[in-house]
């Protein structure tokens, strides 16, 4: 029979009694190899969670870093349509058309169009102004004239007040020509067949949907990426 000292007396007793039947002192039992393997193996799954919340931590500075710059990248990306089925990739029209939005000014619209570095045409009228913006100067019209070559087009409507001092955007229309296609964006005034305010939102005109007594059925959604979506899915019958 194993046999230990008493830590009071050292007197050996079992390792099975419960006190020094010398001196009554409580035993001092040895931990079994079992209990010490199960506490091992307790420790090390807590090491192993351990490491591997290290390896998959959201909170990587470089892991961050890289998937912000691809979003980024691919947000603004643009070029003249090579990848025209992306809806992410964007020509210098759609871009234009993307960064003016109501509320905006004549100053501030004029920027933004100066900025595109694109060809541009300018007319007034008696309550408007209308700015005209394509990729080449044919396809800009005259004030009351057409264009002398086809080809994408972005209109810019300016309403002036009545003492033609405050100048606001009022209505906005991208134009694709190879798709035959129109985004628009009505917020006040009457434009085609949108009256008013009360019509004021983002529309797509495919030329297409027209009503029982002749009117142009526009399709209404809810944001110009919605519009750019559709028309670069949009199959038009002489794609």
């Amino acid at each position: 029979m194993a046999l230990l000292k008493c830590k009071e007396c050292g007197v050996k007793i079992s390792i099975k009694a419960e006190a020094c039947p010398q001196c009554g002192a409580p035993s001092k039992k040895k931990m079994s190899k079992f209990t010490w393997l199960v506490l091992i193996l307790f420790l090390l799954i807590l090491f192993m969670g351990y490491l591997w919340s290290l390896i998959v931590s959201p909170d990587d500075p470089n892991t961050t870093t890289t998937s912000t710059s691809l979003e980024e990248v691919s947000a603004t990306k643009i070029n003249t349509g090579v990848e025209r089925n992306t809806p992410a990739t964007k020509d210098k029209l759609q871009a234009l058309y993307l960064a003016i939005n109501p509320g905006m000014t004549y100053d501030e619209v004029m920027k933004i169009v100066k900025n595109s570095s694109l060809p541009y045409k300018e007319h007034d009228y008696s309550k408007a102004k209308r700015i005209v913006v394509a990729f080449e100067e044919e396809s800009l019209p005259g004030k009351y004239i057409r264009a002398e070559k086809s080809g994408d087009r972005l209109k810019i409507f300016i309403l002036v007040d009545a003492l033609g001092r405050t100048m606001t955007l009022k209505n906005l229309e991208y134009f694709n020509q190879r798709k035959f296609i129109a985004l628009l964006q009505h917020v006040s005034g009457n434009y085609w067949d949108l009256k008013g305010s009360i019509d004021a939102g983002l529309y797509i005109n495919n030329f297409k949907n027209i009503t029982s007594i002749g009117k142009k059925k526009y399709i209404k959604v809810l944001s110009k990426e919605e519009q750019l979506k559709y028309l670069h899915s949009y199959q038009h019958k002489n794609n």
